[in-house]
């Protein structure tokens, strides 16, 4: 399993993506660079667009975990339950589908 930074991950100033602050050995308090979404071929709003969009993805990735569960509200009918376990799922994904977006 390929391991990542865990989240969360915030935006400062449009243009870091860092997790919370770390401290060295020696007790200096430092910033753990995710990426960079800086670029002078884009705007702003695109910079800070991609900057959420990544920002975010750790909370996606938990959605999308979720999701592959297939859990849902219990019911003894089976089409009940199906039917509930499908709008948990939308629920979780439109969640993370607007945090993404900024919403």
């Amino acid at each position: 399993m390929n391991k990542h930074t865990p989240g969360k991950w915030i935006r400062e100033s449009g243009i870091l993506v860092v997790t919370d602050y770390k401290t060295d050995c020696e007790g200096t308090i430092k910033k753990l660079t995710i990426c960079r979404t800086d670029n002078p071929y884009m705007g702003e709003q695109e910079q800070g667009a991609n900057a959420r969009l990544i920002a975010e993805s750790p909370m996606l990735l938990e959605a999308l975990r979720e999701i592959a569960k297939g859990e849902g509200a219990f019911s003894r009918d089976p089409l009940i339950h199906a039917g509930n376990t499908i709008d948990s799922m939308k629920s979780i994904a439109k969640t993370a589908i607007e945090a993404a977006e900024g919403k």
